[in-house]
């Protein structure tokens, strides 16, 4: 049975799960007010998201000192490369696209905003921080805090269908700031399929594949690429 202690310190483990966001926000209000003189190309999405990987290590270092080494292990946090996981991911990542069509296709037919603040057309700079940020780094924090964390920490406690209402809703929840309400739309069917693929594996390297797949496809190639303006506005 787990102590007092140790619920105590999943409940802040938890907390800790949105620091990342609080970090972000005043971040950029600071940067706002300073008005640092930055490069050309550090502007935009691509400013915002260099601001966001290092407040993601911020707080998985938090739940790393809360819950340690061992227990974060349990809860999936390792690598596990298999050709299983890895056509798991592929297939998580394809659906993910699919998904983003047809939901990106009611909104607009419903006039509702889709989502919001990606990056259009950019150059090498960008997409190498793009890549490195959101593409690598960003994945695996919000798997480690929202897929392992809060699905892998509450399911014990509260079942697989509460746990995984709750990661859900954090993980839309800590997007609409930035991505508005299409973008929360979209967000919220989407998380459900890298928090299948940790339920169905029981760690997070398939799901941290899928959300690299994800987010180096929307992020980088889109933009980079210029693949249908439109697109690379909403994707």
């Amino acid at each position: 049975m787990e102590t007092v202690t140790g619920r105590g310190r999943l409940a802040a483990a938890l907390a800790c799960t949105f620091l990342p966001m609080v970090l972000t926000t005043l971040a950029m209000f600071a940067l706002a007010v300073a008005d640092p003189a930055l490069p050309a190309w550090l502007t935009g999405p691509t400013l915002a998201f260099a601001v966001y990987a290092p407040c993601n290590v911020v707080g998985v270092a938090a739940v790393y000192a809360l819950l340690g080494r061992a227990r974060l292990r349990a809860l999936g946090v390792v690598a596990r490369l298999s050709w299983r996981r890895v056509g798991l991911a592929a297939a998580a990542f394809a659906a993910g696209v699919v998904l983003f069509g047809v939901v990106d296709a009611a909104l607009r037919a419903l006039g509702v905003e889709t989502i919001r603040g990606m990056p259009g057309g950019i150059g090498a700079a960008q997409a190498a921080t793009l890549l490195a940020t959101v593409g690598l780094v960003v994945p695996f924090c919000e798997e480690v805090l929202f897929r392992a964390v809060w699905y892998g920490g509450l399911r014990p406690r509260a079942g697989r269908w509460v746990a995984g209402a709750l990661a859900t809703a954090a993980f839309t929840a800590i997007h609409l700031p930035y991505f508005g309400i299409g973008g929360v739309c979209f967000i919220a069917l989407w998380t459900l399929l890298p928090l299948a693929l940790y339920a169905r594996t029981g760690d997070v390297t398939a799901s941290w594949l899928m959300h690299t797949l994800n987010n180096a496809f929307a992020y980088v190639v889109v933009p980079l690429l210029a693949i249908d303006d439109a697109l690379s506005k909403t994707l």
